[in-house]
């Protein structure tokens, strides 16, 4: 496997993105739980 200057930054920035937008989800789906969570409390 060769690993040339110009492979190694795209694949970093592929993983980047990766990992922005799984970030991006992970918050959008925490916050949701909460609201969930904040609305079922409030019924009982």
């Amino acid at each position: 496997m060769k690993q040339g200057g110009t492979a190694v930054y795209p694949s970093l920035a592929v993983i980047a993105e990766d990992v922005f937008i799984w970030k991006r989800g992970l918050a959008v789906d925490t916050r949701r739980r909460w609201r969930m969570v904040m609305e079922t409390e409030l019924e009982i």
